[in-house]
Parts: C-alpha cells; sequence; structure tokens
C-alpha cells in the first residue's frame, strides 16, 4: 500500500516500497483532502493563453502579407508582369519598309522589290549548338561570321539579322530545322531589272554603317540604304516606315503566327528617263567603245526645253544587284576594276571640253563686236608664231590641227579652225581678241564651270581659269598661250558633261538655262534666262548647222539622216597630250530642239570619228521610233 509521509509540511507519495503501481490501484485508490488538493493544483492546472495569441497573431500577420503580396503582384503591378509575360511568349523585330518603287517615264519599272527571305537570331535564346547548326545551313564567310560574332557580345538589342536574301534552299534547309534562336521572316529584296544598263542612274543600296547612324539613328541594323545614284539623292523619300513584326512562340513549337503592324512604304518616283533610249544608247556606245578598244566614256540626252534628262549613260556601267544580293566576288571585281564603273563620269568627271566650247566664244565675239559674221581670218600657214622672251630663237607655236584657209565665222565653227579662235580669244599682233577676263565672262553667263544641281549626289564643280586663279595655284603668271588654250577648250579649263551639255541646250533653245533633272516635274525649273542678240544667235546655230551638212564640217557624216541636225565636234588633249578624248554635241531639231545630245569616248585614236557612228544610229533612232510616231 502506498504511505503518506509529513514532510516539511508537505505531503509526498513514498514509492520505496513498491516500485510500479498497479492500475487497479490508481483506480482504486482515494487520496485524502490534501492529496485531493494537491493533484487538483498540479495535475489539472490550465495551459496559458499567451501561446495561442502569439500563435493567432502570427497567422494573421502572415496572412496580411501574403494578401498585400498577392494585390501588389495581380493589380498594383499587374501591367508589368504581363508585359513581362507577353515578353516571354512574343518577340518583336523591326523589319525595312518596302522601299519605294522607279518607274520611267512610260512607267517601265526600273527598281522594284520581290519577295525574300531574312533569317533573324534572338540573343537571349541562341545557344553554342544553335550556332553550329545555323553555320552549316547558311552560306556566309569568316568575315561576316566574324562580325555576327562581335555583334552577339553587345548588350542593345535582342534580335540579330543574321543573312538576308536566303536562297530558297537555304529557306527550306533552315525551315524544315527546329532550331532554338533562329527566326525565318518573309520580306523584300531590291531588284534592279536592267541592271548595269541604268546603274549610273538608279546607283546602289549597301548595308548602314556607323556613319549613317550618326546622322539618322532610326536606321535598323544592317539596313540597307542607298549608297549612290537615286537610291542615295532620294534615301529619305525611297525608305519609309519601317514594320513591327510581333513573333509568337508556343512551347515545343516552332515560330507559330506572325503579326504584323503595318510599315508605310517608300514613296515611288517617277523619272524624266526613257527606258528604251537608255538601254539603245547603252547599247549603241558599248558596241563603239569595244569596236574601237576603248575602255570607257559616256552619253547624256537632255531636252532643251525643259532640263529633262532623256538618258544617262556612264560606261562602263556595273551590275547593281551584286550588292543586293552582297555577292562577294562581284563586288571585288567591281571595286577592283580599273575603269572604275563605279564613278559617275556624267555628273563626277571633270574633262577639257575641247572644241565644243567654240559656240560659247563666236556668239561671245560677235556679242562683243570683235568679229563680224563676214570677218574672214585666213588661218595660213597652219599655226601662229609668238616670241618667247626667256629663248628668243625659240618662239611659241600654236598650231592648228589642219590647214583651212580663209574661214569666217560659220566655217571656223564648222571645221572647228583653231587659229580663228585664238585670234578671237587672245588675239594675235593688231587684232585684239576678247581677252580671259571677257571669255571668262561669257562661260560665267551660261553657269559653265558651275554645278548644275543635277538630282545625283556627287556632282563636281568644273574649273574656269584665269590669271588669280593660276598665281593661286603656284604656277606663275598668266601668259597669251594661257588665253589660245583656253579659247579652244583646253589647257587648265576643265567642265563636267552634265555643265557642258546643259550649257549647250541653253545656247540652241535661245538662253534659257533649265535645272537638269531626272524627277518627272510638270514644273520647269528655270536657273536663268541669258540675254543675247538674236541676230548673233541665229549666225552661231547656223555654223552649227554648217558642222553637219557642209561637205567641210566636222560632222558631214551625219548629213544622210532623214533629219537635219545640228552640233558641234570636240577634240581634247589630257595627260600632257598622251591621250585624246572624242566628244560631239548636237541637238535637233535645228531651231527649238527638243533633244540635245552628248557623246564622249576617252583615249580614241581617231579623233571625232570615234564618235559619230554613236551619233548617227541614236538620232536614226529617234527618227525612227519618236518623230515618225508623231507624224
Amino acid at each position: 500500500m502506498l504511505k503518506l509521509r509529513k514532510m516539511d509540511k508537505r505531503y509526498r507519495i513514498n514509492l520505496k516500497e513498491k516500485e510500479e503501481i498497479e492500475m487497479e490501484e490508481v483506480l482504486s485508490w482515494r487520496p485524502s483532502s490534501l492529496v485531493d488538493d494537491f493533484l487538483e493544483r498540479r495535475i489539472e492546472l490550465p495551459i496559458s493563453k499567451k501561446p495561442f495569441i502569439f500563435l493567432f497573431c502570427f497567422l494573421l500577420l502572415f496572412l496580411t502579407i501574403c494578401f498585400f503580396r498577392v494585390f501588389y503582384f495581380s493589380v498594383l503591378r499587374h501591367q508589368h508582369f504581363l508585359t513581362l509575360a507577353k515578353n516571354n511568349l512574343f518577340r518583336t523585330v523591326s523589319l525595312e519598309a518596302p522601299r519605294g518603287l522607279i518607274y520611267d517615264r512610260n512607267g517601265r519599272p526600273l527598281a522594284k522589290n520581290i519577295p525574300s527571305f531574312s533569317l533573324f537570331l534572338n540573343k537571349k535564346e541562341i545557344d553554342n549548338q544553335s550556332l553550329a547548326k545555323i553555320k552549316k545551313l547558311i552560306n556566309l564567310n569568316q568575315e561576316e561570321w566574324r562580325e555576327i560574332e562581335e555583334k552577339l557580345k553587345e548588350e542593345n538589342g535582342i534580335f540579330l539579322l543574321l543573312k538576308r536574301n536566303l536562297s530558297q534552299e537555304e529557306a527550306v534547309n533552315i525551315s524544315s530545322n527546329e532550331i532554338k534562336g533562329i527566326y525565318l521572316l518573309t520580306s523584300l529584296k531590291r531588284f534592279y531589272p536592267e541592271g548595269k544598263i541604268f546603274s549610273s542612274i538608279i546607283g546602289y543600296l549597301g548595308e548602314a554603317n556607323a556613319e549613317d547612324f550618326k546622322e539618322h539613328p532610326e536606321y535598323l541594323v544592317k539596313e540597307m540604304v542607298g549608297r549612290s545614284g537615286l537610291e542615295k539623292f532620294y534615301q529619305d523619300l525611297l525608305r519609309g516606315e519601317p514594320a513591327k513584326v510581333l513573333i509568337e512562340r508556343k512551347e515545343k513549337e516552332n515560330p507559330s503566327e506572325i503579326i504584323l503592324e503595318k510599315a508605310l512604304p517608300g514613296k515611288d518616283l517617277k523619272l524624266t528617263i526613257d527606258a528604251e533610249m537608255q538601254k539603245l544608247l547603252f547599247s549603241l556606245l558599248e558596241e563603239q567603245i569595244k569596236r574601237i578598244g576603248a575602255k570607257k566614256g559616256l552619253a547624256i540626252v537632255e531636252n532643251p526645253q525643259n532640263g529633262e534628262i532623256l538618258s544617262l549613260v556612264s560606261f562602263p556601267g556595273y551590275d547593281n544587284n551584286a550588292f543586293v544580293e552582297r555577292d562577294s566576288q562581284k563586288i571585288k571585281e567591281i571595286l577592283t576594276n580599273p575603269d572604275k564603273p563605279l564613278f559617275n563620269r556624267v555628273v563626277a568627271g571633270l574633262y577639257p571640253p575641247g572644241s565644243t566650247i567654240k559656240p560659247f566664244l563666236a556668239l561671245a565675239g560677235l556679242e562683243e563686236g570683235i568679229v563680224s559674221p563676214e570677218k574672214v581670218i585666213d588661218d595660213r600657214p597652219g599655226y601662229l608664231l609668238l616670241p618667247n622672251p626667256y629663248s628668243p630663237d625659240k618662239p611659241s607655236i600654236f598650231r592648228d590641227w589642219k590647214i583651212h584657209g580663209l574661214v569666217d565665222l560659220k566655217k571656223a565653227i564648222a571645221v572647228s579652225c583653231d587659229i580663228y579662235f585664238y585670234y578671237l580669244g587672245g588675239g594675235y599682233k593688231n587684232f585684239k581678241g576678247l581677252g580671259v577676263k571677257k571669255i571668262k565672262e561669257y562661260l560665267e553667263r551660261f553657269n559653265l564651270g558651275e554645278r548644275t544641281g543635277i538630282d545625283l549626289p556627287l556632282e563636281k564643280k568644273g574649273l574656269l581659269p584665269d590669271p588669280s586663279w593660276k598665281s593661286k595655284s603656284g604656277r606663275g603668271k598668266w601668259t597669251i598661250g594661257d588665253t589660245y588654250h583656253l579659247s579652244i577648250g583646253q589647257g587648265d579649263l576643265l567642265l563636267t558633261p552634265i555643265a557642258l551639255l546643259n550649257s549647250y541646250s541653253a545656247l540652241v533653245n535661245g538662253g534659257i538655262l533649265y535645272s537638269p533633272h531626272l524627277l518627272f516635274s510638270s514644273e520647269k525649273k528655270i536657273v536663268k534666262k541669258i540675254t543675247f542678240s538674236q541676230n548673233n544667235w541665229q549666225e552661231v546655230i547656223k555654223g552649227l548647222l554648217d558642222v553637219t551638212q557642209k561637205p567641210y564640217g566636222t560632222g558631214y557624216y551625219l548629213n544622210d539622216l532623214p533629219i537635219k541636225i545640228a552640233g558641234k565636234s570636240g577634240t581634247a588633249q589630257v595627260k600632257g597630250g598622251r591621250q585624246i578624248n572624242s566628244l560631239f554635241l548636237a541637238h535637233f531639231p535645228v531651231e527649238e530642239p527638243e533633244v540635245s545630245l552628248l557623246v564622249m569616248i576617252e583615249n580614241t585614236k581617231e579623233h571625232q570619228l570615234n564618235v559619230l557612228p554613236v551619233v548617227k544610229k541614236f538620232f536614226l533612232w529617234y527618227y525612227n521610233n519618236r518623230i515618225s510616231q508623231k507624224i
């Protein structure tokens, strides 16, 4: 039995006598009131409320925090995370807008856009395995891959254009392979139907570079921009506004949907160019250049009544499609060609005009009263002798290209008599000439030496030499020999072919100088009106007609055409006389002309006879295909 003993006035259970308590004893035993009180206090003591309060507060705080976080993410930051979610599902790519098309005056396309494929790479999705795959499927050289690898290291931008204008085989191979981070998109590429025939007019495209981005930060990476010709001059009009493309990528699928934000195409251009005439003139020039063993030349046709350029050929041409296709081999051949096909001789070439300058001096001589139409000069013995102050026994000799005998103004123009124009320009013995000041004044009246403002890039300014220029350039003092050379279009006188033809058009149309242009417009762009005596003008025109109609004329080869044309031949010595350029200016009709023509072939061997076949065949074609159709 359990025994109780008193200890410090308290009671406790003594277990010494019995180590274990049987269940029955626990159930049957009833302690005294003291034990009851002890057990009530020790065994039935209530649990404290503090833990429950703490737990409740913790749960309340936790739920409150969760509520506010859910509210923050789902309401306050809803748009932000919706955007992030969309970015994971969609990728935005900017694609070039379709460039404006280019047509000739009759609506024939000269530059158009055709369907193509462009390949893009997503920097955030691409990996080395994908890069290895794509290298096997597209044709890029080492330099291009090196450039791409550098672009991959840059932090700006997500999408990178790998290649444009994929071949059909490349497009099929890529679409049939699931490559992470690679996007194949439909696009447009520039195409020039006539290639090199119109290259000197249309120009070509190239990828935007660092210099372009400085001036035009809105350009896209690898965007194709105008590099020459009209493509460059009218770049802002032709470009348009790029498209925005949203690419949707679904789980375990290739990009399945493309949503386009409509692009704004560039503006189309209608030109003054006659495509049929351009093709003809290119073929005629090419044929003649090859026949005589030359390599370079040019031809231009202008309407003298409004400044419209009907044809413009700089030979040799080049295939401008090579730059669009990024054909490295063809591009290399173009860039390394010693004849410089990218150089536009019409607007950037500077040449001595030779005898084609003589009609301007003839008009100046008549206007200033230096000569009359009847004034005759004897050019025998075919040269002029001038004393040489430095070597009296060695006088300066200024020769004519041929002995002509007695010549008046019209015949001097027709036979291109140098001595007549030596007299007229610089004078000789008792005959007073115009002098360099007056020569320059009259040439400037026709804007010779100035830029014409034609809508092509890189037009050069000509050079009208005078004593001041020669002194400043360190070439010594001006001499009478310099004036003689200037009088026949030689020496330091340099003009662009477009400036020469445009001034000739103003001469033969009665004195209205138009701004030559390639963009078709109903408005005439008059630069200035040049005043001179109509009688004097008529005498010069008669001389130009005698060039082709008189047996002694340098252009008599053209007399059997079904139409009468007038013109002026020219030969210009360059490179110290080691090379001769042949020129011919012509217009039709003789009065109130509708076309003026300039043909030039560089480094010829038979002077003007080299260019006359081109002139003759052109006007024969013009008669059969343009004039007879009007009758």
